[in-house]
């Protein structure tokens, strides 16, 4: 039990520092959206700045499994699929938003060549204006839910992203704000990563106290 309860223990504490570095994260969001972190003397509309297009139609039957990655609209880091067919890939940098499903949700993947779905926007910086890494904290910024377009389904297009502005300044403060949040990601990550392991050495000792393996 003393086992069991030091690991339970050691559970709780990463996920109250990881519930607290949630908090700080999004308490900075909300203080660089109303310029409380720095001030921003010139903005721009996105679309006169950036590339912005929806990614490709894909079906899920007709994808390799294989080649580059491929990311639809949803909230995770890794590929929805991969495929060899398409000729059209991003390069690293671009910026896939989910327009569809989980809307508004940015990722920068990890990958030097990618494809997004159809269920998506592609946005790609000029890295010798906007760094990669800077837009897209700043996007996380923006509320979504009052651009979508209302249909049947509701979803997310271009057209919608024509209200949304981003900051221009110097690479070296865009740096240092991604920097910034970049850190905060660590620690994050960092602590899911414990609680992942520690919740499978949990189940491990639980299950081995259980049927005798493991003996006191």
């Amino acid at each position: 039990v003393d086992r069991l309860d030091f690991l339970r223990a050691s559970i709780k504490t990463h996920k109250k520092a990881l519930q607290e570095a949630e908090t700080l994260y999004q308490g900075l969001l909300q203080k660089l959206r109303d310029e409380e972190l720095f001030v921003f003397d010139k903005k721009a509309r996105l679309q006169d700045v950036l590339k912005l297009r929806m990614g490709e139609i894909l079906i899920a039957k007709n994808l390799t499994g294989e080649g580059i990655p491929v990311f639809s609209a949803d909230t995770g880091t890794k590929p929805w699929n991969y495929t060899s067919n398409s000729k059209n890939s991003f390069e690293r940098g671009t910026i896939i938003i989910s327009a569809r499903g989980s809307i508004g949700y940015p990722r920068l993947p990890d990958f030097d060549k990618y494809i997004s779905t159809q269920t998506t926007i592609a946005i790609q910086p000029n890295p010798k204006k906007h760094l990669p890494e800077f837009l897209h904290v700043w996007l996380q910024t923006i509320d979504y839910e009052i651009l979508t377009s209302t249909q049947a389904v509701p979803m997310l297009t271009v057209a919608d992203m024509n209200d949304v502005f981003v900051p221009i300044i110097d690479l070296k403060t865009q740096k240092k704000i991604a920097n910034l949040f970049a850190s905060l990601t660590k620690i994050k990550q960092n602590h899911q990563q414990c609680i992942e392991t520690l919740q499978e050495i949990f189940e491990a000792c639980r299950l081995d106290l259980l049927y005798g393996k493991l003996r006191l």
